[in-house]
């Protein structure tokens, strides 16, 4: 493994996820196929997350990887695409476990993921979302339902865009929402 790919497995080691960018998105000519960075995020519990849901911050050094440090580590099967936010990539198990052996246990809650593993909904979340969507229910009470802030409303939505095929339901809830001034959610 080439020395930058192991200081972008050492951050996500801390608990980071990387986020490719693209040139246009930093402007550094001499890296035109882009860059990673990694960045902080929250996720829908605190213990055992299943999603993220919020960027929080770039990792304090604010280093870019090269593009191919990045996809050395995905080609080695040790980080994978997180489907669910775009350009975002996170450990999978074998990654997690060939950083614990590199730089001992994890000191902060890992997102890990299986390569290819779509996010799923549990059964009660599907329910509520399509309620919700049916208008059968105002938006505070399916996140009272849910236990569940606005933020974690709009990650659940964003899945169950993915998952189930319904861009065109959740982006006509949005659009019928009374509070316009939050009609999209955030999409890195």
């Amino acid at each position: 493994m080439k020395k930058l790919a192991k200081e972008l497995l050492r951050c996500m080691h801390e608990g980071y996820v990387v986020r490719k960018l693209y040139a246009h998105h930093f402007g550094r000519k001499e890296w035109e196929d882009g860059a990673w960075i990694a960045v902080k995020f929250s996720y829908d519990n605190p213990t055992a997350p299943r999603f993220l849901v919020d960027l929080v911050a770039d990792h304090p050094d604010g280093r870019q990887f090269p593009d191919d440090r990045g996809y050395e580590l995905e080609a080695d099967g040790l980080m994978t695409a997180v489907p669910d936010f775009t350009y975002m990539h996170c450990l999978t198990p074998k990654g997690r476990a060939a950083a614990e052996s590199l730089f001992g246990p994890a000191q902060d809650v890992l997102f890990v993921r299986e390569p290819g593993q779509v996010p799923s909904l549990t059964e009660r979340e599907t329910t509520v979302l399509n309620d919700l969507l049916d208008l059968r229910i105002p938006e505070e009470e399916a996140m009272a339902d849910l236990g569940i802030d606005f933020d974690i409303l709009q990650t659940l939505l964003r899945v169950m865009e993915t998952e189930h095929g319904m861009h065109g339901r959740v982006s006509a809830w949005y659009r019928a929402r009374p509070q316009k001034a939050l009609e999209m959610p955030f999409r890195p």
